[in-house]
């Protein structure tokens, strides 16, 4: 183990378990009794992601995380008891499910969503239950109400869980180039992202400061998942994780401040919340999983460019148009030569790794209103609005010679392209025509000799 590299995790883990415990203790609206513990998620965190070897740091994390509220000498075998129930439930069984029950960061799909929500339910139960016995073992006082408290325990510490692991996903989700499919569909940038988030919260606001006047709150509190729900249709599954936090602060926050603890009680407002957090996460899960099943349908899954099918269907629509209004189009395509070598000699990450840059070039020397595809193992296609002879020619150019700066796997070998052009004509041709055009010539350009251009009006090298 790197000994720096594990004494900075350890200091992490420690410092975001004190930051989540008196964000909890900031938050009560009883007497030591807060909506939600983020904590028990930190704990779950860094035992599942690093292994058994940080449960004795989850042991000093929750010893310090407590101060200054209960110092080490409050310390009783009540709270002893409470602080190994964290211990054990969150640093255990996060330890278990590393090695038997696998948990996916950034969540992506429905499917990583129920695996989370499960391990989730199965922990924080487990939990309570064994908070309700210690109460009944050391607080005998309140035996009357300790369905009660267990139910507390077990809905603070589920929609704290969820509230610390959502957090988690949505960051790493933000890191750059984490798939390269998710950048060919992004809907928005983060501007309209952000808006929709401050819209979110202050609907939130809006909606609790006009229940507390007019109504009782636990009755429509549930309102404030509806602008949770749009956010999670309009923008997808990281968003409604990050306004399903936000939201539950917001509303926890002007709850406390219009000082409405008669009107809900604490167990409700706890189901609330994890109720919030459930319905982001399985509803932005479905509507993730639809859009990868819509875009795996219509693209290649490794390039992320338009697959043959896409290509014919959006490349017939462009031909149509570019009839309607009497303009041409050019079709570039395009083959890596000695691909099979590629995959022999330094395996298939290589090879994928090649088409990956191939195709990113591709996508880099096209326009928006142009199409580019993959059409199959190491042929490429592109489809060029408003472009003649010339044009396409000085576009396939510049894009072998960016392909010819590329290497064969680790070798310092340049990879090289062939390509074939055709251009509409008269009017008349199809799709099928231009291609079967392109493809002639590209045959012709792998004749004499790989690596270059040729066009179909000449029928001979352009260059080499």
């Amino acid at each position: 183990m790197n000994i720096p590299v594990a004494l900075l995790r350890s200091c992490t883990f420690i410092l975001a378990y004190f930051v989540c415990w008196q964000f909890s203790a900031f938050l009560e609206v009883a007497p030591s009794t807060s909506i939600f513990y983020p904590a028990c998620g930190v704990l779950a965190f860094f035992c599942y992601r690093w292994g058994w070897q940080y449960i004795p740091v989850a042991a000093v994390a929750i010893q310090l995380g407590c101060l200054p509220q209960i110092p080490f000498s409050d310390l009783d075998a009540f709270l002893l008891l409470q602080t190994l129930r964290q211990f054990a439930v969150y640093g255990g069984l996060a330890v278990l499910a590393r090695k038997y029950w696998k948990l996916t960061l950034p969540l992506e799909t429905l499917h990583d969503t129920i695996r989370l929500l499960a391990f989730a339910f199965v922990s924080s139960l487990l939990s309570a239950a064994l908070a309700m016995l210690n109460f009944s073992i050391y607080r005998p006082a309140l035996h009357d109400i300790l369905g009660s408290v267990a139910l507390s325990f077990w809905m603070g510490d589920f929609s704290g869980f969820l509230i610390f692991f959502g957090g988690v996903s949505v960051v790493l989700a933000l890191k750059p180039n984490f798939q390269r499919r998710r950048k060919a569909f992004r809907l928005s940038e983060f501007s309209p992202k952000a808006i929709g988030l401050v819209a979110t919260l202050g609907t939130v606001v809006v909606l609790m400061a006009f229940l507390r006047a007019h109504f009782e709150l636990h009755s429509y509190s549930y309102l404030i998942l509806l602008p949770v729900i749009f956010g999670a249709i309009v923008f997808g599954l990281h968003f409604a994780i990050a306004s399903a936090i936000l939201t539950n602060v917001t509303a926890v926050t002007t709850y406390l401040l219009l000082d409405s603890t008669s009107q809900v009680s604490l167990i409700q407002f706890q189901m609330l919340c994890a109720v919030v957090m459930c319905v982001a996460m399985v509803l932005g899960g479905a509507i993730s999983d639809r859009t990868l099943a819509r875009f795996d349908a219509w693209h290649d899954q490794m390039t992320g460019m338009l697959n043959r099918r896409a290509f014919f269907e959006q490349g017939e629509l462009m031909l149509a148009r570019a009839k309607r209004y009497h303009y041409r189009l050019a079709l570039i395509m395009l083959d890596l030569d000695y691909f099979k070598l590629v995959n022999d000699t330094y395996g298939h990450d290589a090879g994928d790794r090649l088409l990956c840059e191939v195709a990113d070039h591709c996508k880099g020397i096209t326009r928006a209103g142009d199409l580019c595809a993959r059409i199959g193992g190491e042929e490429f296609v592109l489809l060029i609005e408003h472009s003649d002879a010339n044009q396409a020619t000085q576009i396939a150019e510049r894009l072998r010679a960016m392909i010819y700066q590329l290497k064969r796997g680790t070798s310092q070998d340049p990879a090289s392209a062939s390509f074939g052009i055709s251009v509409s004509q008269t009017g008349n041709e199809t799709l099928s025509d231009l291609l079967a055009s392109a493809d002639r010539m590209l045959y012709v350009a792998k004749q004499t000799g790989r690596n270059r251009v040729v066009l179909d009006s000449q029928m001979s090298p352009v260059s080499a």
